[in-house]
């Protein structure tokens, strides 16, 4: 849950401007923001997925709002988040995070730099009235060992991953730290663009990147790795081996990516 930081969320989020028009305010704006980071900090996914996490913790939200309108439904969570304004939402997520950041920080001691930051894309998806369909993807960065999220990006579809990607390591501070993302993410730019944040990255590569893959088959078919990790772990009855190869002769790689 957000905790002692409730009250300070919601005084941010009443700075929004309400898109809706009188007669459609049935539930407070302030309400509906809340509820959906609260229910997304928690792990929701989806908008009946956040409507049944508010529905559980009523007595939690009534600590910060009388809540007039009760929990809105998943078709209301959904129908006022693609109305509201895109930029207005993300900067203010993005600083109430950096927020909360740069308070955990003071209180323990850790440091900014040496993290881990993963940037992965998932839909909130649900179904609204006559069955139409109300989606929100969005591509967010979170740091891979506390799992606070520290910043986000909406997009309309997941075909445009790859513009929003740019657009969120712009907005994050990395310098120090290590950024991975799945093969979508694998894009010249989006390399050159945490090398000049001062960050490092690992990236995925796949058919996508038919040339850079090829050269990559090349160099572990023709060179011997630097040194091997490896690594077993194991859960809901199944072990996986992972193995680690390391290589700094990088000669059979093309010069597009050198």
């Amino acid at each position: 849950m957000i905790g002692h930081k409730g009250h300070h969320l919601i005084a941010k989020i009443s700075l929004m401007e309400d898109p809706r028009t009188d007669n459609a305010k049935i539930h407070k704006l302030t309400d509906i923001v809340f509820m959906v980071i609260a229910a997304v900090v928690a792990g929701m996914s989806t908008w009946e997925e956040i409507q049944e996490f508010a529905s559980h913790h009523t007595e939690y939200f009534s600590k910060y709002s009388e809540m007039p309108g009760g929990v809105p439904s998943a078709d209301t969570f959904a129908r006022v988040f693609r109305m509201l304004s895109r930029e207005g939402s993300e900067g203010m997520f993005r600083e109430l995070v950096e927020e909360f950041r740069q308070r955990r920080e003071k209180e323990t001691g850790e440091q900014a730099a040496g993290r881990n930051i993963s940037i992965d894309g998932k839909t909130i998806c649900g179904a609204g009235k006559y069955g139409k369909e109300y989606n929100v993807y969005v591509v967010s960065a979170y740091e891979s060992e506390s799992g606070l999220v520290l910043g986000q990006t909406r997009v309309e579809e997941k075909s445009n991953e790859v513009t929003a990607i740019p657009k969120l390591i712009d907005s994050l501070e990395l310098k120090g730290n290590t950024v991975s993302i799945d093969a979508m993410g694998c894009q010249k730019d989006i390399a050159r663009r945490i090398i000049e944040k001062g960050a490092y990255y690992v990236l995925a590569v796949k058919k996508n990147q038919g040339r850079l893959l090829e050269d990559i088959e090349d160099t572990t078919k023709l060179e011997k790795p630097d040194s091997i990790y490896t690594e077993t772990s194991g859960e809901h009855g199944r072990v996986e081996t992972r193995t680690y190869e390391l290589y700094h002769e990088l000669s059979h790689i093309s010069g597009a990516w050198n």
